[in-house]
């Protein structure tokens, strides 16, 4: 199975926020990727977003920077963010940018999805060690947080392929803003 998705219907779907118990100050999508360890840059693309993403990110990973993409976005649309897709622009990942989706990745979750377990952020910061298919877009449901992630022919961003991660939770439980 192949994964195609389209990240502007993502983060173009821009609504009001709905009452709750909220933070007073909820984050914004670049004030959440700014805050994530080992992030040196990040870039925040206006539309039309660049290779459909919203934004570019630059992570240390050990020695080095990886420049990954990535689209934080909503399904419901609602005005709070609850899908991220963060890829690098190659059909194949090595060891350092599957670290580095992975980090990005644990970070948006630990600051924006209310009530996250230590045990989805595990499992997402392990993603980088498990095996990746080249055919098949893998998926894991952990609890109401659905993980994806593939590489090669098994994810396309658009009309190219690439290789990335997924994640998606309820809208309301979301303390970022778009």
């Amino acid at each position: 199975m192949v994964k195609t998705l389209c990240c502007l219907c993502l983060a173009l779907c821009a609504g009001t926020q709905a009452g709750g118990a909220e933070p007073a100050q909820p984050l914004t999508r670049l004030k959440a990727l700014k805050q994530i360890p080992g992030v040196n840059d990040v870039h925040e693309f206006a539309p039309p977003f660049s290779k459909g993403a919203t934004h570019q990110i630059q992570i240390w990973v050990g020695s080095s920077t990886t420049e990954i993409l990535g689209s934080l976005g909503t399904t419901d649309f609602g005005g709070q963010i609850n899908s991220v897709l963060l890829w690098v622009d190659e059909p194949l990942t090595t060891a350092v940018q599957k670290q580095a989706l992975a980090a990005v990745a644990r970070g948006v979750l630990a600051r924006c999805q209310i009530g996250v377990s230590g045990a989805q952020l595990r499992w997402v910061s392990a993603i980088a060690a498990r095996p990746w298919m080249q055919l098949t877009f893998q998926e894991k449901l952990l609890g109401q947080l659905h993980i994806g992630w593939g590489e090669g022919e098994a994810l396309k961003v658009g009309s190219r392929y690439g290789s990335g991660l997924s994640l998606l939770w309820p809208g309301n439980l979301s303390r970022c803003d778009l």
